[in-house]
């Protein structure tokens, strides 16, 4: 596990990143493609299959972004409804009607996201920015905190002595 999301992950990922932004700019530049307008506003997601359906193979390119897209938001919300759960449990093994709960919550939230607009959402990521100043004070201790559970937690497992 740690060598498939330290070490693979990001090998993958730049891979990824250069050949489809490497490609991007190489169509740019000779005119195959224009991105000026989808990147001045911010539609990323147009820029990316734009220059998907210019590679070869186009079409399965972009059906391929678009599918592991879809399983990265899905395993993304999986994830994070678990994590959530177990937090709000106590223990590592929440009921499926907790997890369901914050699945759905957090979908929901995302709709409305979607729904208020691009305007509507800057001013959210502004107070998002704002805020995680306070924040990030409050969870500053866990810097310290954290390394020592996870030593008594090894410990107690018998990892080490």
């Amino acid at each position: 596990m740690i060598i498939a999301v330290a070490v693979l992950a990001p090998i993958a990922t730049t891979v990824w990143f250069t050949l489809l932004g490497g490609s991007g700019i190489y169509y740019q530049l000779t005119g195959v493609i224009d991105l000026t307008d989808a990147l001045n506003n911010f539609q990323f997601d147009v820029a990316t299959l734009t220059v998907a359906q210019a590679l070869p193979g186009g079409t399965w390119m972009a059906l391929a972004i678009l599918l592991l897209t879809t399983i990265f938001v899905a395993t993304t919300g999986d994830s994070m409804s678990y994590a959530i759960a177990v937090v709000g449990a106590g223990h590592d093994n929440p009921s499926p009607v907790m997890r369901a709960f914050w699945g759905i919550a957090m979908a929901l939230m995302a709709a409305v996201l979607l729904y208020m607009g691009a305007g509507q959402i800057s001013a959210l990521q502004q107070f998002i920015v704002i805020t995680a100043i306070p924040v990030s004070l409050i969870l500053l201790p866990s810097l310290w905190n954290g390394p020592q559970a996870a030593y008594a937690m090894a410990r107690e497992q018998g990892i080490i002595e």
